[in-house]
């Protein structure tokens, strides 16, 4: 007995070292993990040094067998992976850390992936759609750990691709939201450089709304912020004070734009180590130059931003550059010279985005000879249009992936749900079907067929609260443009007219009237337009039944608005809901330019529309009794193209038979099936 007790007394002491011993090793390597976490973030370290510890960090996390460790090893390495630019592994590691952050319920961990992959697809792949919804659940699962910072980070990605999107209202709103958030946190150098982020955004949002004074002015704060923040943000800083000058130029100030582009071009350091910046900042200074007629430098100042390009392999920022080139060979009336950039230009935009070919088609529409020139600006009108249609589609498909979101969550606690409530009932079914086959095998049909009967009530049921919620989203969408319609109309409108009215009152002097006029001419031209923008938000249906309301709501608004009179006269009886949709759309949008080119180059007193068909063909003429033009100077607005444009797509035909001195008649033929 006594010799049986010491043999387990022998065992238990070697159960317990080896114990002892296996939690010895696994803390040994929980620090060294910890260790090589800490030197992946040492910037002191070059970039693949980093990346080495970041790489052991996630092997020995591996070897634990420890979830928890592997996710944060990972969440690191997937930092070093961006840093070094390897966005492939960078995007695999963020999906394989969802699925672990998923199997641990892990929030944060689900987050902070969501929001990896939101930024990978929109600064790498431009994939606006995968990126917002992304970042839309980032910021689900941020908000509910109220963790602020990382909310801010979700709401600046997602205004972001709103301004891309060309929607730049909900992409302001989106930014001040961020901003005011912000407020609310301790300053730390994370949230500086998410604040100078934001600042930049907005200006951008502003140069492109044209508020070029708030554009300069948050531009100048994001510049501040940068260059108080530690670590390399010279390509940041340098994207700023880029925005700053181009700005400058918008509004003219060439010589203050000038001068702050030379802080970049002067600066040897970024044309080695940030080719693609440089080039871009040398073309906008070259172009400037350009524009202010300073013709010294140039063309060598654009062919040297083409050959730094070259050997540094930047090819997208070249785009504008031979663009910039076209138009200075055609100023120089050098045509051969001026076409092979533009459709250089044009080539390489193929390779890329619809905005960047959309400019190249229109410098090839100035450059080239008559019919090529018409040919590429119906190609421009056409991808125009198309860019147009696809942005107000997206516009409404980000809201819809918001709602879809919030629809699949709700859905899954739902499922969740009639999962176990389902398993529960069919255990049931399945004891009462056996009991009941044994009584009798007829009664059992009659209640599968029962049980069939009721599901497809519930599918239609379903089926029809659906189509309902959808019919609520489309009206909710309607009252919303007629919202911002009535608050541009009474709000800003408004108070626009209240300013100009108290700035001609207050200032009766006579040394101060002259000076003054251009600026309230110009307030009054401002709250024109906000009324049409007004008008045009709230009348949205061009091809809707009631077209011929609409055509007289629109006219008597526009010539009220510049104090026209105006006629419009039926010749015969026109039912507009037999008239082809796109024949309608297109006639109101030629009728829309020709009422405005009146308003702004004729000073008409009086225009007349008459309306008549004769056969299959509808005919418009539009009369003014305004200045007229001469049939001898050739004229080549946009306008007058779009025109021809629109007509000549329909198989129509238009005449502009303007009488110098005496008014102008355009005359227009549409099939109307």
């Amino acid at each position: 007995m006594y010799v049986i007790k010491q043999h387990l007394l022998f065992f238990f002491g070697l159960s317990c070292f080896a114990l002892s011993a296996q939690n010895t090793n696994f803390i040994q390597t929980l620090d060294s993990i910890q260790h090589l976490r800490k030197l992946s973030d040492d910037t002191s370290f070059d970039l693949e040094a980093r990346l080495e510890y970041a790489k052991k960090a996630s092997e020995l996390s591996y070897k634990t067998e420890v979830d928890s460790t592997i996710l944060i090893s990972n969440d690191v390495l997937s930092k070093a992976f961006w840093e070094n630019k390897m966005f492939d592994e960078y995007r695999n590691l963020n999906k394989e850390n969802l699925e672990i952050a998923i199997k641990l319920k892990d929030s944060f961990a689900l987050g902070q992936a969501h929001l990896n992959l939101g930024e990978y697809f929109r600064k790498k792949t431009h994939n606006g759609d995968t990126a917002f919804y992304h970042y839309q659940k980032a910021e689900k699962k941020f908000r509910k750990l109220n963790i602020k910072i990382k909310i801010v980070e979700t709401l600046h990605g997602e205004a972001v691709i709103q301004f891309y999107e060309k929607d730049y209202a909900k992409s302001e709103v989106k930014l001040y939201r961020a901003l005011s958030l912000l407020e609310t946190i301790k300053e730390t150098s994370e949230s500086k450089k998410i604040q100078s982020f934001i600042y930049n955004s907005l200006s951008i949002v502003y140069e492109q709304t044209n508020q070029f004074n708030k554009s300069i002015e948050y531009c100048k704060k994001s510049l501040e912020l940068k260059k108080t923040l530690k670590g390399d943000y010279r390509k940041n800083i340098c994207n700023s004070i880029n925005n700053l000058a181009n700005v400058y130029r918008r509004v003219e100030k060439y010589e203050l734009a000038l001068n702050t582009y030379n802080q970049i071009v002067k600066d040897t350091d970024i044309k080695m180590h940030f080719p693609s910046i440089y080039t871009m900042v040398l073309d906008n200074y070259a172009h400037t130059l350009f524009l202010h007629k300073e013709y010294e430098q140039l063309p060598y100042l654009y062919h040297k931003v083409l050959k730094i390009a070259d050997t540094s392999n930047v090819v997208y920022e070249t785009i504008i550059t031979h663009q910039h080139l076209a138009e200075y060979y055609h100023h120089f009336k050098q045509k051969d010279s001026s076409k092979y950039y533009a459709y250089k230009a044009l080539d390489i935009s193929k390779n890329y985005y619809n905005d960047d070919i959309l400019k190249s088609l229109k410098v090839l529409s100035k450059v080239e000879d008559d019919s090529m020139a018409v040919k590429h600006y119906e190609a421009y009108i056409k991808l125009d249009d198309s860019i147009q249609k696809n942005e107000r589609l997206t516009r409404n498909k980000f809201a819809r992936i918001k709602f879809e979101t919030d629809a699949h969550i709700e859905k899954t606690k739902t499922l969740a749900s009639q999962n176990t409530l389902l398993s529960i009932i069919g255990f049931v079914i399945i004891l009462s079907l056996t009991l009941l086959f044994i009584i009798r095998h007829q009664k059992i049909k009659n209640q599968r067929l029962i049980f069939e009967d009721n599901q497809q009530k519930s599918n239609e049921e379903i089926y029809s609260l659906m189509i309902q919620e959808q019919t609520n989203i489309e009206n909710g969408k309607l009252a919303e443009r007629h919202d911002i319609g009535e608050e541009l109309h009474d709000g800003i409108l408004n108070r626009l007219t209240g300013t100009r009215l108290g700035i001609e009152f207050s200032f009766l002097d006579d040394e101060f009237k002259e000076s003054l006029s251009d600026y309230i001419k110009e307030v009054k031209t401002i709250e024109k337009d906000i009324s049409a923008l007004a008008y045009n938000l709230k009348n949205t249906q061009i091809a809707d039944t009631n077209f011929d309301k609409y055509l007289k709501d629109y006219i008597e608004n526009q010539c009220k608005l510049n104090k026209l009179q105006f006629q419009i006269n039926y010749r015969s009886h026109i039912v507009w809901q037999d008239v082809n949709d796109i024949v309608r759309i297109n006639l109101f949008r030629v009728l829309q330019e020709s009422l405005q080119n009146v308003i702004k180059h004729a000073k008409a007193s009086l225009v007349t529309f008459n309306f008549n068909i004769e056969g299959n063909r509808l005919h418009l003429n539009i009369i003014d009794n305004g200045i007229g033009f001469n049939t001898n100077t050739t004229y080549e607005g946009i306008g007058l193209k779009n025109i021809q444009s629109r007509i000549s797509k329909l198989n129509g035909s238009v005449c502009f038979e303007p009488e110098n001195g005496k008014g102008t008649t355009v005359v227009i033929q549409l099939p109307i099936k």
